[in-house]
């Protein structure tokens, strides 16, 4: 009977430091997901902050594009161009009229008009007006060719602006991708965390109770004659019942 006993307590005994060892190891592996989890959460939140930040910059650029560069592009396209274009046809129509004055004072001095010397001052401040008025002319076209460039350089900005909106508009696809990837990688972490590890502690203390019962039956003094004293008894409420305490809190 002692030699039965004695076997079916180291049956117990090893049973019971393999379920410890579950125990620990279950214990071990939910820590390890709970760290992996707060690193997941962690950048997760990292990346919802730079797709608001990416979206508050797509804001911004399809701000400016409505509020700043459309109205003064519609501007320069529908007002400022036709008012150049009016001008310059003002401008070119005055010079062929002083062009046709300064043609027929010559023609009045080919016939010799006794006023040479008038049409001569006159001619000669018709050219002045007339060089005065091709200048204007030329400014005018300058001019025009400027807008023209400043129109160019705005729809260079816009299609800058809408290139740069467009960047913006795939990061933020793409972080909604990666956080709906996080969100998949988070849900199958916690499908995989141990609900509850109560099981193996009801086990482990009935194996306990059965061991403690059989060393009552056998010897009341069985267990300080193995193990020595109170203190170094594995099985004692500082041991491994401590153990199992600690794990249903955990």
């Amino acid at each position: 009977m002692s030699v039965f006993l004695g076997g079916k307590w180291k049956q117990l005994e090893d049973e019971n430091q393999q379920l410890s060892q579950q125990l620990q190891d279950s214990l071990d592996n939910n820590e390890f997901l709970r760290t992996q989890l707060t690193q997941q959460k962690r950048q997760s939140d990292i990346l919802v902050q730079e797709k608001n930040k990416a979206e508050f910059d797509a804001r911004q650029a399809k701000e400016t594009i409505e509020k700043r560069l459309v109205p003064e592009l519609r501007y320069l396209k529908e007002q400022h161009i036709l008012n150049l274009t009016t001008d310059l046809e003002r401008k070119a129509m005055e010079a062929e009229d002083y062009a046709v004055e300064n043609a027929w004072l010559r023609t009045k001095k080919d016939l010799g008009n006794t006023k040479l010397s008038v049409l001569k001052d006159q001619r000669d401040a018709l050219a002045r007006k007339l060089k005065v008025a091709e200048h204007k002319v030329l400014m005018g076209s300058e001019y025009k060719k400027e807008a023209q460039a400043r129109i160019y350089s705005f729809e260079t900005e816009k299609r800058a602006h809408e290139s740069t909106l467009a960047k913006k508009e795939m990061l933020i696809r793409s972080l909604q991708r990666e956080k709906t990837s996080m969100f998949q990688e988070l849900t199958k972490l916690r499908a995989q965390t141990p609900a509850n590890v109560e099981p193996l502690q009801k086990e482990n203390a009935k194996l306990l109770r059965e061991l403690r019962q059989m060393q009552v039956v056998q010897r009341p003094k069985s267990v300080e004659d193995v193990y020595g004293s109170r203190n170094s008894n594995p099985w004692s409420t500082a041991g491994g019942g401590g153990t199992g305490t600690s794990a249903s809190k955990t």
